[in-house]
């Protein structure tokens, strides 16, 4: 605990009585090593340094929710473009598994989710909008609280992927095989 030293004012000859009572009535409490400027530094650097860490949180919570949105966009749309047979069945996966798909995330107002199934590719966009912090009158520069990504997956079934691996693998031998005889 630090030492409390109560120092009494001198008082000054030539001084009003009252304003000798007054200076006598007053003590001054002061702790050795702070001056009083302590407390004004601290009233600005406290509130200062507290939004600085919720503006880093909340900053890290839209980057946590904007990468999620991507891959969760993505693994649908994969998941969806694995289902071969008719685009109906791709567009039923999509439906039935939207709903488990986009979850945990912070700030936002829910997902908008439309997607479309062709013979030859899936396609799933998605947007959401971040609910601002501080209101809409301060930061209101248009779409900048938005967020949407989009997938594009083509529709193979497993004997195309493999047949077209294969021959990749083959070229790539190949020219291995060339490079090594010059």
């Amino acid at each position: 605990m630090a030492d409390v030293t109560l120092n009494k004012s001198v008082s000054v000859p030539g001084r009003c009585t009252a304003c000798r009572e007054i200076s006598e009535k007053k003590k001054m409490i002061s702790l050795p090593g702070i001056s009083a400027y302590m407390t004004l530094e601290a009233s600005l650097i406290v509130p200062i340094a507290f939004f600085v860490c919720i503006l880093i949180v909340y900053s890290a919570a839209v980057l946590y929710n904007r990468s999620m949105l991507f891959a969760d966009t993505y693994d649908l749309c994969f998941r969806a473009s694995v289902h071969m047979g008719e685009p109906s069945e791709a567009q039923s996966y999509i439906d039935e598994n939207k709903e488990g798909q986009f979850r945990l995330y912070f700030f936002t107002r829910g997902i908008e989710e439309s997607s479309s199934v062709s013979e030859k590719e899936v396609t799933v966009n998605t947007s959401s909008t971040i609910v601002k912090t501080v209101g809409d009158y301060i930061f209101s520069p248009g779409d900048i609280w938005g967020m949407s990504s989009k997938a594009v997956c083509q529709r193979e079934g497993p004997t195309e992927f493999l047949r077209k691996a294969r021959a990749v693998s083959e070229t790539v031998d190949t020219i291995r095989d060339l490079a090594d005889d010059h």
